[in-house]
Order: C-alpha cells, then structure tokens, then sequence
C-alpha cells in the first residue's frame, strides 16, 4: 500500500501537563489546537479531566488512573491511541508544533 501524501494525513499532537501548569496551559491549547486535527492530552497529576476541556471536539484526555505513572511520557500515548497514518508531534512546553511533525 503506497504512502499517503503528508498533505493527505491527519495532523495529531500529544502533550502532557499537570495541575501546576494550568495557567499556561490555556495559551498553549489556543496556539496548538488550529494546527492540529487531534489533540491527545495526558492530565498527569491529575485526577479528573478539567472541566474546561471535557468535550472539545478535538481534545482526547488522558488520565494516570487508565494508563498509569507516565508523568511527561504520557505525551506518547496518541501515537499507540491514534489509528491509522498520521502526523504526530508530542511536546510538554512548546507553543507551536509545526516544526516537530513526524510521521506515525
């Protein structure tokens, strides 16, 4: 089966973050979610998802209590989550993922 073109291919981030990091978090989600098509965010520390973000339609959350410890490697988990080809970037700070797509 031959290689979709890039263009083709669903663009799809990963970030974790934690509760100490909310008050940035949000500046980060509105540069981050206009470039993505999904976005899978692992709320490490954290028991529950934040209200704020239960039901965007392109945020995926992810909590310890279903995957376990990964403190910032929870950044990772869309990569196994997401099916099928994709572009796929994960970071813990940065404000734009343009720059770090790679394909999955």
């Amino acid at each position: 089966m031959p290689l979709a073109s890039s263009d083709a291919l669903p663009r799809i981030g990963g970030i974790a973050t934690m509760p100490s990091r909310t008050h940035t978090f949000a500046k980060a989600l509105g540069s981050i979610l206009p470039q993505v098509d999904r976005l899978f965010v692992f709320f490490d520390k954290s028991t529950a998802v934040p209200e704020a973000f239960l039901g965007h339609p392109k945020i995926a959350p992810l909590l310890p209590a279903q995957f376990g410890d990964l403190a910032a490697g929870g950044k990772f988990l869309g990569m196994e989550l997401h099916a099928g080809p994709c572009l796929y970037s994960a970071s813990t700070t940065t404000f734009s993922i343009r720059r770090t797509m790679s394909r999955c």
